[in-house]
């Protein structure tokens, strides 16, 4: 089985790396039935799980490796992404937030959370992720201060939303939710200013 351990890990590596992920579930499922206490093979298979948005897959999977590495961040933060799939957002934001009791400096789990507390309408608690995750320098694209805008949008705060999506707008000429919410946040100054 070893010659064939090895030609399975191979095929399923590369099947990963290419986006196919079908054929990575498949080489991942003979692996683990193979080696069924693998938490490489199962972690590395509820990626896959998620890339085909076989969520409640991913999360079986990510669940098996938490049994066994209950302090795996990454892992938390993987199961809380397919947990965000599902609009199960409490859920979401229980897995991000052990992430980040694990790992304070684990960005990917900060914007996450910062994206499902949005989506509850947890707008002051998702500033406070947003805003760490820009002080850290975590991002380069123009997502989270696009959220960042919007959020402040949504406290009634227009003019430094306005300043959020100038920057979201300045990594992104072309973002059109940027657009579109910084229209609706001059539309709210100029309401609030007469």
């Amino acid at each position: 089985m070893l010659g064939a351990k090895a030609r399975y890990a191979s095929t399923a590596i590369r099947a990963l790396e290419s986006h196919e992920y079908r054929q990575a579930i498949a080489a991942f499922t003979v692996l683990l039935n193979a080696y069924p206490d693998s938490v490489r093979w199962r972690r590395l298979r509820g990626f896959a799980f998620d890339m085909t948005g076989q969520y409640e897959a991913g999360i079986a999977d990510y669940t098996s490796v938490l049994s066994l590495l209950p302090n795996d961040a990454s892992c938390l933060s993987n199961r809380g992404y397919a947990f965000y799939q599902m609009s199960r957002l409490g859920e979401a934001v229980a897995d991000y937030s052990r992430a980040l009791e694990l790992d304070p400096g684990f960005l990917p789990a900060r914007s996450s959370r910062a994206l499902a507390l949005v989506a509850l309408a947890r707008y002051p608690q998702a500033l406070l992720d947003i805003n760490r995750a820009i002080a850290e320098k975590a991002t380069g694209n123009s997502t989270l201060y696009n959220l960042q805008g919007y959020c402040l949008l949504q406290l009634n705060r227009p003019a430094p939303a306005i300043k959020a999506f100038d920057e979201a707008l300045r990594l992104d000429a072309g973002y059109s939710d940027a657009l579109s919410n910084r229209a609706a946040a001059c539309r709210a100054l100029a309401q609030l200013n007469e």
